[in-house]
């Protein structure tokens, strides 16, 4: 029991040591008003670090969250543990009864905590949770729509989650856009085009709708306006993926020569358009000293889509051009003619096979 006093008292003093240092810092003046300085500490800590999360400056769509209150909750846990202490020093008879809520309180704590950990072990719990939590929450259907259409699987799902999202709040420029995408998995290229127009006209500053709704002109037989769009997106964003389709399209169209290439455009630009790399890799294949550039951007090509048989083919003429590299080059033909079987490339396969064998020193045949 001494023990436990010794260390209460020694609690006390460097909590009242500590409150009087901070406040005199502060420029505050502790008096009768505050006659456990400890709770001055909290409490001025908890009202300082709770202004920045208040509403006053938001951060993002959300207005309340609750990694808002972990900086601020130490201030009420300062109160709580030094206040505590300072007042069971002066009521011995009443710590074992303090500790036994402690340990209670703790226990009910980890309880809650355990709890509430289930809704964060993952992305589509957290957001189905918060939807429960709050019906009308545009932000949490976007996402959760988002989640299900990386799942090819459930389209329908998505379109839903999308539409309730739209329903709340119809002006969320995002939902739109998203909307548009899944449509576009199920080959409703007409409501999808809808559906980016929307988003552009509520906010026109959209790159990713500006290259969906390219992307979509194009499947239709729509190519001026879809490069038109492209354009639009690369000037309000220059590392936009539209670069590399916009180089492949003005190359191939001869709006630009292979000599004029920008050193920018000679790297993979992350683009998901496959054709487009295809198209960007051709290009730099026949420039002197872009031989690598060019492989990069088929196998960016066969990264995006590992069964498109031009990827294959294309890469296969590159590896071709560089010694050593035959039987990688035969495996990609072989590739694409399983997938699209075309009758002058099996000859060129098999004329290929022959000479690799040829080429073989006698030992290894």
């Amino acid at each position: 029991m001494g023990r436990l006093l010794l260390s209460g008292e020694r609690a006390r003093l460097a909590g009242y040591h500590g409150c009087h240092c901070t406040c005199r810092h502060l420029g505050v003046r502790t008096g009768p008003a505050f006659e456990a300085p400890v709770l001055a500490t909290g409490w001025f800590w908890f009202l300082l670090t709770l202004g920045p999360v208040i509403g006053l400056v938001q951060v993002g769509g959300q207005a309340r969250a609750d990694r808002y209150m972990y900086v601020p909750m130490v201030g009420l846990s300062i109160m709580l543990a030094w206040g505590l202490a300072g007042f069971l020093v002066r009521r011995p008879a009443m710590q074992r009864w303090f500790a036994g809520l402690g340990v209670a309180a703790c226990l009910s704590m980890a309880a809650v905590t355990w709890n509430q950990t289930q809704y964060w072990k993952d992305t589509d719990t957290l957001f189905q949770h918060a939807i429960q939590m709050d019906p009308r929450n545009y932000l949490a259907w976007d996402y959760l729509g988002r989640i299900v259409m990386d799942d090819a699987m459930f389209p329908s799902e998505a379109i839903s989650c999308f539409r309730n999202a739209l329903q709340i709040r119809p002006d969320y420029a995002v939902s739109h856009n998203n909307l548009g995408a899944v449509l576009i998995m199920q080959d409703k290229v007409g409501e999808a085009i809808a559906e980016y127009r929307e988003a552009l006209r509520l906010d026109p500053g959209l790159t990713l709708a500006h290259l969906n709704l390219a992307s979509a002109l194009r499947r239709i037989g729509q190519p001026r306006e879809a490069i038109n769009e492209y354009e639009i997106a690369l000037s309000e964003d220059p590392s936009s993926p539209a670069r590399t389709w916009l180089l492949a399209r003005y190359w191939q169209t001869g709006a630009i020569s292979r000599g004029s290439i920008p050193s920018a455009g000679s790297r993979p630009a992350g683009t998901d358009d496959q054709v487009a790399q295809v198209l960007l890799g051709q290009m730099l294949m026949g420039t002197p000293g872009h031989l690598s550039d060019s492989i990069a951007h088929f196998n960016e090509a066969l990264r995006i889509d590992p069964k498109y048989a031009k990827a294959h083919r294309s890469l296969a003429d590159a590896l071709l051009l560089m010694k050593g590299h035959q039987q990688e080059a035969i495996a990609h033909l072989e590739t694409a003619q399983q997938v699209e079987p075309d009758a002058k490339r099996a000859e060129q396969l098999e004329q290929l096979i022959q000479q690799t064998r040829a080429d073989r020193p006698s030992g290894h045949q």
